[in-house]
């Protein structure tokens, strides 16, 4: 097979009819598609800050490239099956619905989730935090949930109600059943700037 790179592009081409992809890996904060963001929580009696640490993945524009090998072209799309092992105590989350937690020894949680539907690359996204959430569930059936720092908790009764009404509102436009068994939203600051995503 004739591989040609092309450092410029961040791009290697070959030709083949069909190739399938396979990793297992750790990813750690080196690897540039993945980020240690920093927040503030107040949990103490006595009010004191404490800083907490969350991981999140940014894949746009193309950044999933440098933390899985993949073809990071929004025109060529794959099925994504995650597992992330994550410190106890935290939550892992991912574009698949969750499929099991199991205990690995006393520090770490296995975390599974269900293989996507075809997607492009930029859209995979991997969450670790000591978030908490608000629920609930449209009238097709799919789960809604909102993420946020547990002080900020009170604060997402908007965001919820108003999410939940617009996949309502846009299943019903179109007439397309929403293809996934969950939808969410989560903000964090990385790299310097917003992100907002779903998990």
């Amino acid at each position: 097979m004739d591989l040609h790179s092309d450092e410029k592009r961040e791009s290697v081409s070959f030709s083949r009819k069909s190739l399938v992809i396979g990793i297992v890996g750790i990813t750690f904060a080196l690897i540039f598609a993945c980020y240690i963001t920093f927040y503030f929580t107040k949990v103490n009696y006595d009010k004191s800050v404490i800083v907490r640490i969350a991981a999140v993945t940014q894949m746009e524009p193309t950044y999933a490239r440098r933390m899985v090998p993949c073809f990071d072209e929004p025109e060529y799309k794959a099925n994504w099956t995650v597992t992330v092992i994550h410190p106890t105590g935290t939550t892992a989350l991912s574009n698949g619905f969750e499929k099991e937690s199991s205990k690995l020894g006393d520090h770490w949680t296995i975390s599974k989730f269900e293989t996507t539907p075809k997607m492009s690359s930029y859209l995979l996204a991997i969450i670790v935090s000591e978030f908490h959430f608000n629920e609930m569930n449209t009238t097709s059936g799919v789960r809604f949930r909102v993420w946020s720092r547990p002080e900020a908790m009170n604060l997402t009764k908007y965001a919820l109600e108003a999410g939940v009404k617009c996949l309502e509102y846009y299943e019903k436009y179109f007439g397309i059943k929403y293809p996934l068994k969950k939808q969410g939203e989560i903000n964090m600051y990385v790299n310097n700037h917003e992100e907002d995503g779903y998990k």
